[in-house]
C-alpha cells in the first residue's frame, strides 16, 4: 500500500446533513486514518462513515475507532479515527449491504510465481532498423471451482509512452467469482487468507496483499471499487528479489494439476485449520522471537498428527468404558483418588510428542536419513519444548537455548512441515521439481546442535 491521501467531506449515513471536512490518509506506518476538522459523533466506535472526495469519488469507511480527539480554545475540535476498511468508489449505508459478487487480488511475487516469459515477442526488420514488440495476453486459467465460488488466474496490462521510453507491464491477479449470491466481507477475507497462505508456502517467503478490488450490484457508476485494509500486527517485510528458482514450486510446475492441488489446499485448510494457522502465523509475522517460532512449529506438528490420526468416536467410547470399569474397581476408602485417576487416563490413548515425531520422521526416512539423525532430532525437540513449556531447571542444561542452534532446529521443523503439506496436497517425490525445491534440507548444510 502506497502512501496517499484524499480530502473531502464526511458524514454518518444516519445524519447526512452534518458533513465534516477532513482528510483520509493511507500510510504504511500509521495505517488507515481519517483526520476530521470537527466532531462527527460522540461515540468512540463507529461502523460506517460515508464520504465524497474533492474529485467526486464516493467513499465508505468501515469499522472506525477514535484514537485522538481534541478541543482547541480558541479554535475548533479535531478528531482522528483509525479505520479497518476503506471502500473507494462505492457508498454503503449499512453493514449488511457490504457484499460482493466478484473480487480481484494481486499479491507480492505473484508475477514471479506464474513465471510466464512467453507473453512478449520482439521482431526486427529492415536490417534491424525497425523493431516490433508483440504482446500476447495470456488466457484466464480456472484454478478452483467449488459450490460457492470459483478462482481464475487472470492478467491485465498497462502501457506508457514518453519521449524515449515505451513501457508495457503485465500484472497477474486472482479473480474470484461467487456463483450463487453476493457474499460478505468476512467470506472475502477468508478466501484471501487461504490464497495468501498458498502463495507463502509455494514461494517460501511471506506474501503481502498488494491490491484488492470488489464488484457488487450496488456499485454506483463504477464497475469496481478499490478496497483497502491494513494489518498493523506486523511490520512490512523487506523487499527481496525472489526468482522462480528460489521457490518451492511455481505455477509452471503444477500447471497440469493446478485444479486438483487448489481443491486439496482449500479442503485441507478447512479440515486442518489449527495446523495451517500455527505454521503460517510464524511465517507471516516478522516480530516473533525464535523461541516462539520453535514452539509454534512443534505445536503445529503435534496438531497435524493428532488431526490426521485421531481415533473414531467408537474407539473413544471404548476407551472411556475401560476407564469407567477401572474406576469402579477402586475401593470406597480411596474414593477421593477417582478424579485424579480419571484425569490421568482420560487422554491416555493420545501418543506422546516423542512418539509423534518418530512416526513422522519414519514417513520421510528416505529423504531425512542422510541429513538428520533421528534420535538426536527427537531428543532435542522434545527436551527443548518441555523446557520452554514447563521451565524446569533440570531440563535447561539439555535443552537448546542458543539462538543460532534454536534457529537451525526450527528450520529443520519447517522442512518437515513442508513435507507434510506437500503430502496433503498430493505433491509427490515423483514430481520433477520435488527433490530440487521441496527438500530444503539440502540448503541447510548444517548439523543438528550437539
Amino acid at each position: 500500500m502506497k502512501d496517499k491521501s484524499f480530502k473531502g467531506k464526511w458524514w454518518l449515513p444516519s445524519n447526512i446533513d452534518n458533513k465534516v471536512c477532513g482528510e483520509l490518509f493511507f500510510n504504511i506506518g500509521e495505517g488507515l486514518q481519517l483526520h476530521l476538522d470537527g466532531i462527527i459523533d460522540d461515540k468512540n466506535d463507529i461502523d460506517i462513515i460515508n464520504g465524497l472526495t474533492e474529485n467526486g469519488k464516493r467513499v465508505t469507511l468501515y469499522k472506525l475507532s477514535i484514537i485522538k480527539e481534541q478541543n482547541h480554545f480558541p479554535g475548533y475540535a479535531t478528531t482522528i479515527f483509525r479505520i479497518q476498511y476503506v471502500f473507494l468508489g462505492i457508498e454503503y449505508k449499512r453493514t449488511e449491504d457490504i457484499t460482493f459478487k466478484e473480487f480481484a487480488i494481486t499479491f507480492s511475487f505473484l508475477n514471479e510465481w506464474v513465471n510466464n516469459n512467453k507473453v512478449f515477442n520482439i521482431k526486427y526488420s529492415n536490417a534491424r532498423k525497425n523493431i516490433q514488440l508483440l504482446y500476447k495476453k495470456p488466457k484466464s486459467k480456472l484454478l478452483y471451482k467449488g459450490d460457492e465460488f470459483s478462482i481464475k488466474l487472470s492478467s491485465e496490462y498497462t502501457s506508457s509512452l514518453s519521449e524515449n521510453v515505451f513501457i508495457i507491464k503485465q500484472q497477474m491477479f486472482f479473480l474470484i467469482e461467487f456463483l450463487d449470491k453476493e457474499q460478505s466481507l468476512t467470506k472475502v477475507r477468508d478466501i484471501i487468507h487461504i490464497l495468501q497462505n498458498f502463495l507463502t508456502f509455494s514461494v517460501s517467503h511471506p506474501i503481502e496483499l498488494r491490491t484488492l478490488k470488489g464488484k457488487s450490484d450496488k456499485n454506483q457508476g463504477e464497475s469496481w471499487s478499490q478496497i483497502y485494509y491494513y494489518n498493523n500486527t506486523t511490520k512490512p517485510f523487506k523487499k527481496l528479489n525472489i526468482r522462480p528458482s528460489d521457490m518451492l514450486f511455481t505455477y509452471t510446475d503444477i500447471k497440469s494439476r493446478s485444479e486438483t492441488i487448489f481443491k486439496k489446499w482449500f479442503a485441507q485448510s478447512e479440515k486442518l485449520e489449527p495446523f495451517f494457522e500455527l505454521y503460517f502465523g510464524t511465517l507471516n509475522n516478522n516480530n516473533m522471537y525464535i523461541q516462539s517460532i520453535f514452539l509454534n512449529r512443534v505445536q503445529a506438528i503435534e496438531i497435524y498428527h493428532r488431526l490426521i490420526t485421531s481415533l473414531s468416536s467408537q474407539e473413544i467410547i471404548k476407551h472411556d468404558s475401560k476407564i469407567e470399569k477401572m474406576l469402579s474397581l477402586i475401593p470406597e476408602e480411596y474414593e477421593e483418588y477417582k478424579e485424579w485417576v480419571n484425569a490421568k487416563l482420560k487422554f491416555h490413548y493420545e501418543p506422546t510428542l516423542r512418539q509423534r515425531l518418530k512416526t513422522i520422521y519414519d514417513d520421510f526416512a528416505l529423504l531425512l536419513n542422510n541429513h538428520i539423525n533421528k534420535k538426536k532430532l527427537v531428543n532435542n525437540v522434545v527436551t527443548t519444548r518441555n523446557y520452554y513449556i514447563h521451565g524446569s531447571k533440570e531440563l535447561k542444561e539439555k535443552a537448546i537455548t542458543n539462538i543460532v542452534d534454536l534457529y537451525k532446529i526450527s528450520e529443520i521443523l519447517k522442512v518437515i512441515i513442508q513435507l507434510l503439506i506437500n503430502r496433503l496436497i498430493e505433491i509427490k517425490k515423483e514430481d520433477s521439481f520435488f527433490i530440487d525445491k521441496t527438500n530444503e534440507i539440502y540448503k541447510l548444510k548444517t548439523k543438528l546442535p550437539k
